[in-house]
């Protein structure tokens, strides 16, 4: 009798188990399903945005307006984002007859597909070359960075002859968030080979409806990048105390995406002289388009006037360093 028990135990616990083993299995097929589903959505919406992307592709590219030997400004867009970034500052620019160079990072304005194949390194030496090649025609460079194109502008100051720099909303890292776990670099690198691709909440973070409106960036980010993104953020953190040029810092303390608290920390390592710190009180992340953006074009715009007209006072003097009197004229003398 007890033997009998001790069967139908048995068989009790082996038919729980075979349900638990068959739910779970369930469950996994369920969730796999999802996956596939949701990526399925995620690659036709990445090809339809291809078509998108390829008509504004005029706003999207790469712009230069080059007028002047004595000075010069290269502007770094954002992750994700493109020249287009800087589209409410670029009128100002020609106003004030400086002459500008907009680069467009490897991956960016052309597809998601793309820009999973970019990285660190790319972003890096392409920002150099820009850089060089814009030194090569003009005297004095200025840079001005935003959100990663900050970053990469806080590296390529440590290591280059730099004017001077303006950062808008520089990352060095994520902001932190209550419903975190762990870092956003640490799960992408996790989740990138489940689901590649993760579309954004918003087109960009800015208070203003307005601004929302017009603003206009990649919908789809490849996971992978998220890493590439934390290692600029990383070392731009161990460049900013090498950084002796000039330097103009915009951030909004209601900084969604770049952490403002650690931003101040990084500027007051800054060891150049000549620094201002600009702090924002209305905006969020993409500062031009938001309500903060005409003080922050107005004083950006007044401290690149300031920065040209000393270049160019610095061009005359060199040249009159270099010209000589005649030989009758240093006789008489």
């Amino acid at each position: 009798m007890r033997r009998g028990k001790r069967f139908r135990r048995a068989a009790m616990l082996k038919k729980s188990l075979l349900k638990t083993v068959l739910g779970l299995m369930g469950l996994l097929v369920f969730v796999y399903l999802g996956i596939q589903i949701y990526n399925n959505r995620i690659r036709a919406a990445i090809t339809r945005e291809v078509d998108e992307l390829a008509a504004r592709s005029e706003i999207l590219k790469a712009k230069s307006h080059l007028k002047s030997a004595d000075f010069a400004v290269l502007l770094l867009h954002g992750y994700g984002g493109s020249p287009y970034d800087y589209e409410p500052l670029e009128k100002h620019l020609k106003r004030a007859g400086i002459s500008y160079r907009i680069a467009l990072l490897p991956g960016h304005g052309t597809s998601a597909w793309d820009f999973q194949k970019a990285d660190a390194k790319s972003w890096l030496t392409a920002v150099e070359k820009e850089f060089n090649d814009l030194k090569s025609s003009c005297a004095s460079v200025a840079v001005v960075g935003f959100s990663m194109g900050g970053a990469l502008t806080a590296i390529l100051a440590a290591e280059k002859e730099v004017d001077s720099i303006v950062l808008l909303s520089p990352y060095f890292q994520v902001t932190d968030q209550w419903y975190y776990i762990g870092k956003p670099e640490t799960w992408s690198a996790i989740m990138q080979h489940v689901i590649p691709f993760a579309g954004k909440f918003s087109m960009g973070m800015i208070n203003d409806p307005k601004g929302r409106e017009t603003y206009f960036s990649y919908r789809f980010l490849p996971l992978n990048t998220v890493s590439e993104l934390a290692q600029v953020g990383t070392l731009a953190r161990e460049k900013v105390q090498h950084i002796e040029c000039p330097v103009l810092w915009f951030h909004s303390t209601g900084d969604f995406v770049a952490d403002f608290p650690l931003s101040r920390e990084m500027y007051d390592q800054v060891p150049s002289s000549n620094k201002r710190f600009v702090e924002m009180q209305k905006s969020d992340h993409i500062l031009l388009y938001d309500y903060d953006r005409e003080p922050v074009i107005q004083e950006l715009m007044q401290y690149l006037i300031e920065r040209k007209k000393l270049a160019e006072d610095r061009a005359v003097v060199e040249t009159l360093d270099d010209v000589q009197l005649p030989e009758s004229a240093q006789e008489s003398n």
